[in-house]
């Protein structure tokens, strides 16, 4: 495939920018992928409006991450100590 194509999906006539989520965010995304719609049935349109396309993907993978990191993780060595 094309470097240009990667990730653009036509569904019924229409492209859509189509990318799975990193393991790292995925559980914070919702879904296993990123879509965004680019509103064409012209594959060289959809060519010009996948870079704002993956902008956009970038974009919300980094604020994933940054939600992950916000939240204190469970240690899996934590032991509550409790008075008998």
């Amino acid at each position: 495939m094309s470097s240009k194509c990667q990730h653009l999906q036509c569904i019924r006539g229409r492209y859509r920018y189509r990318r799975r989520y990193p393991k790292s965010v995925a559980s914070g995304a919702g879904s296993e992928f990123f879509i965004r719609h680019l509103n064409t049935v012209d594959l060289d349109e959809a060519v010009r409006k996948r870079p704002l396309a993956e902008d956009a993907y970038w974009a919300e993978v980094d604020r994933l991450k940054r939600l992950t990191d916000a939240q204190p993780r469970p240690s899996r060595f934590s032991i509550t100590w409790t008075r008998q």
